[in-house]
């Protein structure tokens, strides 16, 4: 376990739990990385998405329920072993990985203080926000602005965040982004790490996940503003 304490999005008790430690993570984009999970104290990962009460950890994603890329199974299954008393504490010790920020959740539903103790033992990290609109302005120098429209990334750039863009199935990166190198050349983030908020550069990514979830995500996206016309 790593914090406890109130969502700074509604109040509600939420904790922040990570992975990675001593058995190196197996996702094949991330690479070996300490993957960190923001969920709420009470009920699974999967019940809350269920009830709407994952807002307290996730906000008003515009990708929440059927849309989200990311698996909640595996938020559920490090819920259940805080749940059964199966974690340790981390005793700010060395990160012997670099350090993902939010592999469920958005990183900003917590203090920044609460994360710096945590960053500053990590070799690198890298990490995404929604809440880029109204959070602690300093999460510019830790975070990308996560973004799905071109009016919303202008806006994220006017207010000096770098972004990170998942594009539907062809699109291409617009002025001023830079590909993702794992769909390039599959370069894992853990070698990356360009995503950290400070490096100003902008990504964008192909549109991933399980295959309902990448059509839903398409469709979404297709009644958006037009991102060729920046």
């Amino acid at each position: 376990m790593i914090w406890s304490g109130l969502s700074l999005w509604d109040s509600q008790p939420i904790v922040v739990l990570a992975s990675g430690f001593q058995r190196p993570s197996m996702n094949r984009k991330t690479g070996f990385m300490i993957q960190t999970y923001i969920l709420r104290q009470e009920g699974s990962p999967i019940s809350n998405i269920q009830s709407g009460a994952d807002s307290s950890i996730c906000g008003d994603c515009p990708l929440r329920k059927r849309v989200c890329y990311v698996d909640p199974r595996a938020s559920n299954n490090i819920w259940r072993m805080w749940e059964r008393g199966d974690l340790d504490t981390w005793k700010n010790t060395t990160l012997p990985f670099p350090l993902r920020l939010g592999a469920y959740g958005d990183p900003a539903m917590m203090p920044l203080s609460a994360w710096l103790p945590l960053i500053n033992k990590a070799p690198g990290w890298t990490g995404y926000t929604h809440r880029w609109r109204d959070c602690d302005p300093e999460w510019r120098n830790y975070l990308h602005a996560s973004v799905e429209s071109y009016e919303d990334l202008k806006l994220a750039h006017s207010m000096g965040w770098a972004t990170y863009r998942v594009a539907i199935d062809g699109e291409l990166p617009i002025r001023g982004e830079q590909a993702c190198l794992y769909s390039v050349n599959e370069t894992q983030c853990s070698a990356c790490l360009k995503c950290n908020g400070n490096t100003g550069k902008n990504i964008v990514i192909p549109v991933h996940g399980v295959a309902h979830k990448i059509q839903v995500f398409n469709k979404l996206k297709s009644a958006m503003p037009d991102l060729t016309q920046g």
